[in-house]
């Protein structure tokens, strides 16, 4: 087989070139491959698709002041008695308090309804004519002495049987409960920037606990 002369004469030199001459790039023909060399995920047109961008969220208006604002007092109102009821029995549940005495005056109602009046003795004060809470059908006679304990001599209230967590833990719980209703009442979801919605959700969450600082306070 005869090699091919890589001196061969070019073509313009009046010899014939064996080299092939370069495509013309300028050519407006169509280029295509053939269908063994197409990727196979070419062959058919894929679906576009779909975005991951999020549509932007919707905010409705605020909420009608004649609506939010008796809510807001309504609410309020509920969280301070809450707060009002649960402050002396945390107080006797962590310890502050006097044991004493209670003799029972009198009493009406029963169950739930009972309401009962007497007169507290303890080691450091005396009380006459407080509501006392916790006695049991048992107890209820005028006269009777039962185990009690009252925070302190401004007290009106003297508690008996115990079971301090029950009174005020539950109270507690309405209060934040209340707080949250607060923020709903507020339409802090309607609110388009998120900072403004934690501020207004913490303030919120915050007007009844300070309440029920201060009950706690007052209390003391």
């Amino acid at each position: 087989m005869r090699e091919k002369d890589p001196w061969a004469p070019p073509a313009w030199a009046g010899e014939p070139s064996t080299t092939q001459a370069p495509p013309d790039l300028s050519s407006t023909e169509p280029f295509s491959l053939p269908a063994q060399e197409v990727p196979r995920d070419a062959w058919f047109e894929r679906p576009p698709r779909p975005t991951t961008q999020k549509p932007p969220r919707r905010y409705r208006q605020p909420r009608s002041l004649a609506i939010a604002l008796p809510l807001i007092i309504l609410l309020g109102f509920i969280s301070a008695f809450f707060s009002w009821v649960s402050a002396e029995p945390l107080w006797l549940a962590v310890g502050h308090g006097s044991h004493g005495t209670a003799t029972v005056t009198r009493c009406i109602g029963d169950g739930m309804t009972r309401r009962c009046v007497g007169d507290f003795t303890g080691p450091d004060f005396a009380v006459t004519r407080i509501s006392l809470l916790g006695v049991t059908e048992a107890s209820t006679a005028p006269g009777q002495q039962i185990a009690a304990e009252m925070v302190n001599a401004r007290s009106h209230r003297a508690y008996a049987g115990g079971s301090f967590v029950l009174r005020w833990l539950p109270g507690l719980a309405l209060v934040l409960l209340c707080g949250l209703g607060i923020a709903l009442a507020a339409g802090v979801r309607r609110f388009a920037d998120r900072r403004e919605r934690r501020a207004a959700l913490a303030v919120s969450l915050a007007a009844p606990v300070l309440v029920t600082i201060g009950f706690l306070a007052a209390a003391f």
